[in-house]
């Protein structure tokens, strides 16, 4: 292919296929791509244009995403001085589940086991309800009844309705079978119910 048609196709694909390339910090400007889209053809193409994105770094400046992660960590976070002057369950304890791990090892996570699911969740660049919901069906399929109770509060603390909370947990049948969705909305019924009876009274 001479430059002229090389040229060409690297502006047709750029066009068409917003995600062709991303470069990191440390790749910027030099010519190396550190992701390439597989898909090819009409769809892709489509999916292009509806995006309307030029690269992901575009959606991703460096502080909006230090913003977002920021904000997630201080879901995860527990305030340990708080925590250990109250006894039982209430402001500053987690779920039942968690309370001995952060009671022993808070430091630990909130330094580590924190920041780690923050930076996950910043990396997405899904806004709080989506990664929310997702948490909730994943939770479900896993089988965590803890982790569906909080994520599904905070889903609804995320702007998300009960229903579409219901709807994700739903989701899990296709993967985790019947089990899966019935225990998960069980557990999450009581979170979703108390929100719908506070707002009918």
């Amino acid at each position: 292919m001479n430059d002229a048609k090389h040229d060409s196709a690297i502006s047709i694909s750029q066009h068409h296929f917003p995600f062709t390339e991303r470069r990191s910090e440390s790749n910027r400007g030099s010519g190396r791509p550190v992701f390439s889209m597989s898909e090819q053809g009409p769809r892709a193409s489509r999916l292009g244009r509806l995006r309307r994105i030029a690269t992901r770094e575009q959606i991703m400046e460096p502080m909006t995403r230090i913003q977002r992660r920021d904000s997630w960590l201080s879901l995860f976070t527990h305030d340990l001085e708080q925590f250990h002057q109250q006894s039982g369950t209430g402001a500053g304890h987690p779920e039942p589940q968690l309370e001995a791990m952060i009671r022993h090892y808070g430091l630990f996570w909130n330094e580590h086991v924190a920041p780690f699911f923050a930076e996950i969740y910043a990396e997405t660049g899904l806004d709080r309800k989506t990664v929310e919901l997702i948490g909730c069906a994943l939770l479900a399929a896993r089988g965590w009844d803890t982790g569906v109770r909080a994520h599904a509060a905070l889903a609804l603390e995320a702007g998300a309705t009960p229903d579409e909370v219901r709807g994700a947990i739903l989701m899990t049948m296709g993967v985790g079978g019947i089990t899966a969705a019935a225990t998960g909305l069980a557990w999450a019924e009581p979170v979703l119910a108390a929100v719908e009876s506070s707002v009918e009274k």
